[in-house]
């Protein structure tokens, strides 16, 4: 069971979080309440503020960071029974989960169809006027398409309820990344045979994941889920078949170590202080986390040449720094970042 925080390293927002929670930054959208923007009613009378906030969550804009790919690890060992996800930004299927073990229980951008007569609609059609600022139309009856994501009073997906066969069937439930808030999804985590184990990965603890003592079949780790993950894997044994995995997929090389060794490349820095005068920065997620080759061939083109290459992964292949340094301007400001995670990961750093 998966829930937004899985997908907060790749630079998406949860719904709940005080302060960066999507809830809390409604303003822009001009939304009686928070909750409105995916209230079926609401959506009826002015579908605008749904489309605008669409063109950011649609796949694509986002990355898959090391939990997803550790799913996609369950699945490739085949462990994986069934993915029930509250997300809808479709990273796990972008991670190569095959979509027979999705369940997205909150609905998909990969389908869409009209919100008045449920008429099946092309997604991409739908995608395309959403993207430039258009209301796509039911070609039956005209009604507003949306894409199949599940609204506040509408049902969710009939597989959705599968669970009560399949959470009969599990050897373990892991729950990541969940507030257990949002009903029902939140209640089938008690659906599991009573001596079956579970495994909460999560920053807070959660639903009867609350309880002290805890049940004697329950586990809880808590803190920061990339870093609960990767020492799951760890402890598992599969730490190097992820970072093989994640290598394969994205093309990042973790076997290439830098020349320099870390206190070899801070010494370095506080020489080149004084003498590089521009940074590149590609950091965090989206796209940024690899160098765009776009990017870097019109830098080429301007005849721009690149000294140095510093690395931090792979805690995470979408949360690793890559900072490219040339002649030009500001240096210091973007180096606090490498240093930042270069400290924490010493054993990860290249330069």
């Amino acid at each position: 069971m998966t829930g937004a925080g899985i997908s907060t390293p790749s630079g998406i927002p949860d719904f709940r979080t005080p302060g960066t929670g999507l809830y809390d930054n409604m303003k822009q959208y001009d939304i009686p309440y928070p909750e409105a923007i995916f209230d079926i009613d609401y959506f009826v009378w002015n579908p605008k503020p749904f489309f605008c906030l669409a063109k950011s969550l649609y796949p694509g804009n986002y990355k898959p960071n090391d939990i997803h790919y550790f799913l996609r690890l369950l699945h490739d060992k085949g462990l994986l029974l069934r993915l029930y996800t509250q997300n809808i930004d479709g990273l796990e299927r972008a991670a190569g989960i095959p979509s027979e073990k999705l369940i997205e229980a909150h609905g998909t951008f990969s389908t869409a169809s009209c919100s008045l007569c449920n008429s099946p609609y092309p997604s991409e059609k739908a995608k395309a006027a959403i993207l430039q600022d258009e209301i796509p139309r039911c070609e039956t009856c005209l009604g507003i398409v949306k894409p199949d994501v599940a609204f506040f009073g509408e049902s969710l997906p009939k597989d959705f309820y599968s669970y009560r066969k399949e959470f009969k069937q599990s050897d373990l439930l892991i729950v990541m990344g969940t507030s257990l808030e949002i009903e029902p999804f939140a209640s089938i985590v008690n659906s599991v045979q009573p001596h079956i184990p579970r495994l909460l990965l999560n920053r807070n603890a959660v639903g009867p994941f609350k309880q002290i003592p805890l049940k004697r079949t329950d586990v809880r780790k808590l803190g920061d889920l990339i870093d609960s993950v990767r020492l799951l894997v760890k402890l598992v044994g599969w730490i190097t078949d992820l970072d093989e995995l994640i290598k394969v997929v994205t093309g990042l090389k973790f076997s290439q170590k830098g020349r320099y060794t870390l206190l070899q490349g801070i010494l370095l820095m506080v020489h080149m202080a004084v003498t590089v005068q521009s940074i590149t920065m590609f950091w965090g997620t989206e796209h940024s986390w690899c160098p765009d080759q776009h990017y870097l061939q019109q830098q080429q083109q301007k005849q721009i040449n690149w000294s140095f290459v510093l690395v931090v992964g792979p805690r995470s292949a979408q949360n690793g720094c890559f900072v490219y340094l040339h002649n030009g301007s500001d240096y210091i400001s973007g180096i606090k970042n490498w240093l930042r995670h270069a400290l924490k990961y010493p054993e990860n750093a290249s330069f």
